[in-house]
């Protein structure tokens, strides 16, 4: 496990840990501020609410999906946005309001966007190494024919030099 990994991995475990902490003292707050049961009663509202705006874009999303493979293109921000709101339905799910926001938050597109795009970047940076890319700059290639049978070579792109 990398340097970077384990950093991951023990942030995860903070956030673990420390979310249902920030929920029970926001949910005592607002309890003793409004009452018990009108907490209550917010928590299953934002879930409610929450669900019936998932459901919305869910629906929206599958229409854009149906689009985008009918035009013979790959939905893959779509797929990934529909991935988001999974997740956003799985905070609605967890009582409280901390999850409750995170949920709302991932609800509106422009930030599901930015989280996506964030999340893609760190994903497939790993994959920048995959490239074949040597020390000197020449790039590894491999291709198929048409019988299945793979190729391989290198590409190396010199400057042109007029004499």
């Amino acid at each position: 496990m990398g340097k970077g990994e384990s950093k991951l991995m023990y942030f995860f475990i903070i956030l673990f840990l420390m979310v249902p902490f920030a929920e029970i003292l926001l949910l005592i707050s607002v309890g003793s501020f409004v009452g018990a049961l009108n907490t209550i009663g917010l928590v299953l509202a934002t879930a409610v609410i929450g669900g019936i705006i998932i459901r919305i874009q869910g629906t929206e999303i599958l229409w854009l999906v149906k689009n985008k493979l009918t035009q013979g293109q790959l939905p893959a921000a779509e797929l990934f946005s529909g991935l988001m709101l999974i997740f956003s339905g799985i905070l609605f799910c967890t009582p409280g309001f901390c999850t409750d926001s995170l949920g709302f938050l991932l609800l509106v597109p422009k930030i599901r966007f930015k989280v996506s795009k964030m999340i893609k970047k760190r994903i497939f940076a790993d994959f920048s190494n995959w490239s074949g890319r040597n020390k000197d700059g020449a790039r590894s290639v491999y291709e198929r024919d048409g019988s299945g049978t793979t190729f391989s070579g290198e590409i190396e792109i010199l400057e042109d030099t007029k004499y």
